[in-house]
C-alpha cells in the first residue's frame, strides 16, 4: 500500500494481503513508525482540547474582584442589620432607664440620677459654674435643682433634686465586667420625651488626663461628640459603664469608676471653695515656700473670671495667711467656708509680695448655690488681659511640666501679680531659675510654678 503525502490512512479499506505485508519483517519498522505518529496525533489533539477548555474556564480577575466586593457588601449589610437589631434592644433599655435619666430644661441636656440622695449628674460648661436646672416632675410642675458640686475637668455638675421627686439611681458597673466586642450604647436625651441611641462595640479602656486627675476612658466604636455631652453609656442589662463629658476641651467617655473618683474630688475642700467663691487654694512645696518667702499659708493657684474672688481682687500667686485673723496652716483651716451655715462674713488676709491686704466676702456669699441671672445675655464678651500667647512648648521643659498649654496667654511673671503691658522675654520661662507665671486660659487666671 502506498499512501500519498497528505492522504489519511483508511483502516477499513485494507485487505488481508496488505495486512500480512505490513506484518512482514521488512515492513515492521515502517508500521511501528506509522503507529507512533498516529498516537502522537491523538495525544496532541487531546492536549489541544485541554488547552481550549482550560482557556474557556480560566479564572476571571474582574469576577474575582466583584466576588470580593460582594462579600464585603454582605458583611456590611450584616453589621448594619446587627446595629439595627441592637438599636431595637437598646430601645427597651432606654425605656427602662427613664427613671434614671432626666431632662434638665435650664441646661438643655441629659441628667443622670447618680445616687440614692437624688443627686443628678450633668455635663457642665466652664462659664456656667452656678445655675439652677429645671426638672419637670410627673405632675408637669417644674422643680428647681441647685448645683451642689462642680468640676471643671472633667466638666460636670452634681445637682440636687427635690426630695419629693421619686428617682431611681443608675446601676454602675466597672469596665472589667465587659469583654471585647460587648454591645454598648450611648443614650442621649434630646427633650423630655425624646432621645437618641448610638449602639457600638466595647474595645477596652485607656488612661486619660483630665486637668489634675488621672482617669480612664471607655473605648467604644462611636466617637464622642459635643452634642452628646451628658450621655450615659449602657449595656443590654441597663448598667452604666461611662458618661460622655468634656475633658480639657475634648469630649471623652469617662468610665463610671473614674467618674466616681472625680465626684469625690469635687467634694474636697479646695474644689468646693473654688466652686463657691471662685478661687483655688493649695499647699506649697518647699521650693514655692522659699520663692514666695512664706513658710505657712495657702497659695491661690486659680481665680475664675467674674467670680466673687475675682471681684474682690484675688489673683493667682496671692498667699492666704489668715482667715478671720486666725493663721492658716493647711487646707482644713478653710473648711469652715464650705459648711452650709450662715456666717456674717469671711475675711481673708493675703500677701502679695511684701504687701498684706484683707478681703471680706459679703454675708451668705458662697451659700447661694444655684442662683442664676435671669437676664443672661446671649453673648458674653470678656476683655483679655495684656500678655503674650503661647505658640509652642518644648516637651519636657519646665513650662510643660508645670502644665502650660498652647494658647495660654502669659499675663504676669514674678511673685506678685502685675499684668505685663510689654512683650515678655521667653527666656524668663525657661525654668533655669524658679518662676511663678500667671496665664489666662478660657474663663480663669491660672498660676504655674516653673522650676
Amino acid at each position: 500500500m502506498h499512501q500519498r503525502p497528505g492522504s489519511h490512512l483508511d483502516i477499513a479499506s485494507l485487505n488481508v494481503r496488505e495486512i500480512r505485508a505490513m506484518s512482514s519483517p521488512s515492513s515492521q519498522n515502517g508500521v511501528s513508525m506509522m503507529g507512533k505518529s498516529k498516537y502522537l496525533l491523538i495525544l496532541a489533539f487531546i492536549a489541544g482540547l485541554i488547552l481550549i477548555v482550560g482557556w474557556q474556564i480560566r479564572p476571571n480577575k474582574g469576577s474575582e474582584t466583584q466576588s470580593q466586593a460582594d462579600i464585603t457588601r454582605l458583611q456590611r449589610l450584616t453589621q448594619r442589620s446587627n446595629l439595627d437589631n441592637m438599636a431595637t434592644y437598646f430601645l427597651e433599655v432606654a425605656d427602662r432607664s427613664k427613671a434614671s435619666l432626666v431632662w434638665i430644661d435650664r441646661l438643655e441636656s441629659t441628667g443622670i440620677v447618680w445616687d440614692n440622695s437624688s443627686s443628678i449628674l450633668a455635663s457642665a460648661s466652664p462659664n456656667m459654674a452656678r445655675v439652677t436646672g429645671q426638672l419637670r416632675s410627673t405632675s408637669e410642675v417644674e422643680l428647681p435643682m441647685p448645683t451642689d458640686l462642680y468640676s471643671a475637668s472633667p466638666g460636670f455638675r452634681v445637682m440636687k433634686a427635690p426630695a419629693e421627686v421619686a428617682l431611681i439611681p443608675v446601676q454602675t458597673a466597672p469596665a472589667g465586667a465587659l469583654s471585647q466586642g460587648s454591645w454598648l450604647a450611648a443614650i442621649h436625651l434630646t427633650g423630655r420625651d425624646s432621645f437618641e441611641i448610638e449602639p457600638s462595640l466595647y474595645s477596652g479602656t485607656r488612661p486619660v488626663k483630665c486637668g489634675s486627675l488621672d482617669l480612664r476612658e471607655l473605648l467604644i466604636g462611636t466617637a464622642a461628640a459635643s452634642r452628646t455631652l451628658g450621655s450615659g453609656v449602657f449595656d443590654l442589662e441597663g448598667r452604666l459603664f461611662g458618661v460622655i463629658l468634656d475633658c480639657d476641651g475634648e469630649p471623652r467617655v469617662i468610665t463610671a469608676e473614674s467618674l466616681g473618683k472625680a465626684v469625690d474630688r469635687a467634694r474636697a475642700v479646695d474644689s468646693q471653695i473654688q466652686f463657691r467663691y471662685g478661687f483655688l487654694p493649695s499647699g506649697m512645696t518647699e521650693a514655692e515656700q522659699e520663692y514666695f518667702g512664706a513658710t505657712k499659708g495657702m497659695l491661690i493657684r486659680e481665680v475664675w473670671r467674674d467670680s466673687s474672688a475675682w471681684t474682690l481682687g484675688l489673683r493667682p500667686g496671692d498667699v492666704i495667711v489668715a482667715l478671720d485673723k486666725e493663721p492658716i496652716e493647711d487646707l482644713e483651716d478653710l473648711n469652715v467656708m464650705t459648711l452650709p451655715m450662715y456666717r456674717p462674713a469671711y475675711t481673708l488676709t493675703t500677701r502679695r509680695g511684701r504687701t498684706e491686704r484683707s478681703v471680706t466676702f459679703p454675708p451668705g456669699i458662697g451659700l447661694q448655690i444655684g442662683e442664676s441671672k435671669s437676664d443672661d445675655a446671649p453673648v458674653v464678651l470678656a476683655s483679655l488681659n495684656q500678655g503674650e500667647v503661647v505658640q509652642s512648648i518644648t516637651p519636657g521643659s519646665a513650662a510643660a511640666r508645670a502644665g502650660m498649654l498652647l494658647g495660654d496667654r502669659v499675663v504676669s511673671v514674678g511673685p506678685g501679680f502685675s499684668p505685663s503691658k510689654a512683650e515678655i522675654d521667653p527666656s524668663l520661662l525657661g525654668g533655669e531659675t524658679p518662676t511663678f507665671v500667671v496665664v489666662e486660659r478660657l474663663h480663669a487666671l491660672r498660676g504655674l510654678f516653673l522650676e
